[in-house]
C-alpha cells in the first residue's frame, strides 16, 4: 500500500455529511468510513486545519508523556541506587533514606504529574474537534455501501492532506 493511501481521506457530501477513511492498521484489518456529526457546514479547509491540530496534539502529548515516564524511570532508579548502592559504596542510612523519600514522593506525585503532562488529554481532543466544526471526537463507522452511495453522489468534494 502507497504512503498516500495510507493517509486518511475526507469527503464532504452534497448534503454537508462529513466522511473520512480510515485505513487497514493494527486495530481492524480493512479500509474504515467513519462519519462525522458536525454543528456547521464544513469545508475541505477546515477538515485539513483539524488535521494538523491533531498532529500537534499528538506530537505535544507524546513529547509530555515521555517527560512523565523520564520522571518515573528517575524514581525507580532512585529507589535502586538508594537500596542497593548507596550502603555498598558506605554513603550513611540519612542519605539512604532522604533519596527514598524523594522517590516515593516522586511515586505519589506521579497522579496529580499525569494529569499536568497530559493537558487534560480527552477535553482537549474533544475541544480541537468541537473547534472544527465537528460535534463528538468519536465518529459513527457506517457502512461501506452506505458510505460509498454518499461519496460517488453528485456533489460530493473529497480531499487528502499532503504531507
Amino acid at each position: 500500500m502507497s504512503e498516500q493511501s495510507e493517509k486518511p481521506q475526507w469527503f464532504i457530501a452534497a448534503d454537508g455529511t462529513v466522511l473520512q477513511t480510515w485505513p487497514p492498521g493494527p486495530d481492524n484489518d480493512r479500509l474504515k468510513y467513519l462519519r462525522h456529526d458536525t454543528n456547521r457546514r464544513l469545508e475541505l479547509s477546515d477538515l485539513y486545519a483539524l488535521d494538523e491540530r491533531l498532529d500537534d496534539f499528538q506530537s505535544t502529548f507524546a513529547r509530555r508523556s515521555n517527560v512523565l515516564l523520564v520522571v518515573a524511570g528517575i524514581a525507580v532508579v532512585g529507589v535502586v541506587v538508594a537500596w542497593l548502592v548507596l550502603p555498598r559504596v558506605g554513603v550513611g542510612t540519612t542519605v539512604t533514606l532522604a533519596v527514598t523519600a524523594v522517590c516515593v514522593l516522586l511515586f505519589l506525585g506521579m497522579g496529580p504529574l499525569a494529569r499536568a503532562v497530559s493537558g487534560g488529554g480527552r477535553a482537549s481532543l474533544d475541544q480541537i474537534y468541537l473547534d472544527a466544526g465537528i460535534v463528538s471526537s468519536n465518529p459513527k463507522v457506517i457502512k461501506d455501501h452506505e458510505a460509498l452511495a454518499l461519496i460517488e453522489a453528485p456533489g460530493t468534494v473529497a480531499g487528502r492532506k499532503s504531507g
